[in-house]
């Protein structure tokens, strides 16, 4: 299963292999607070898929793929979309690094993923990131202590919110 999904998404992404953090986030770059950030957008409720229901969900760019996170998992899962436009044939994706204090799991708050197909997962231990083929590139620890609510790209800067702060940073292609 996992192959299948794999092989979809190499397809179009295979371009962004092996990228260590420091190769797209600027160098001395840090968490910025954004003084007038208006209100965090409102959580979605995800539709369950199979036994498993969504904290979050972020399509491909090319929608061919969705990546969910969930709660007490070891994983950012990957669904094919199928041609009604559902999520179909899931199969387990990016290994998330799990912090030593949740023990063999851990919790996705939220994903986005950017221009070159690299997936963002808040976690509590900050924000992972993985390449298109799923392999984490590295952890941007979190602005400031609290649960990361929800991540989004605006232009070429990762927003994060922390209850009612937002916090953004550089990300280049």
């Amino acid at each position: 299963m996992r192959t299948l999904v794999l092989s979809l998404l190499l397809a179009t992404t295979a371009s962004a292999q092996d990228m260590p953090l420091r190769d797209f986030i600027p160098d001395g770059d840090t968490w910025k607070p954004v003084v007038d950030a208006g209100v965090m957008p409102a959580k979605v409720a995800f539709e369950k898929l199979g036994d498993k229901t969504p904290n979050a969900t972020v399509k491909s760019r090319d929608g061919m793929t969705v990546f969910v996170g969930l709660t007490d998992q070891k994983f950012v899962w990957a669904y094919r979309v199928n041609a009604e436009g559902k999520p179909e044939s899931g199969a387990a994706y990016c290994a998330l690094h799990i912090p030593k204090w949740t023990g063999t799991a851990t919790t996705v708050t939220s994903l986005a993923i950017d221009a070159s197909n690299r997936i963002y997962a808040a976690t509590p231990l900050g924000v992972q990131v993985f390449d298109p083929t799923g392999r984490l590139c590295g952890v941007l620890h979190p602005p400031a202590p609290g649960t990361l609510e929800h991540l989004s790209f605006e232009g070429e800067q990762l927003a994060v919110w922390i209850g009612e702060k937002k916090y953004v940073r550089i990300v280049r292609k």
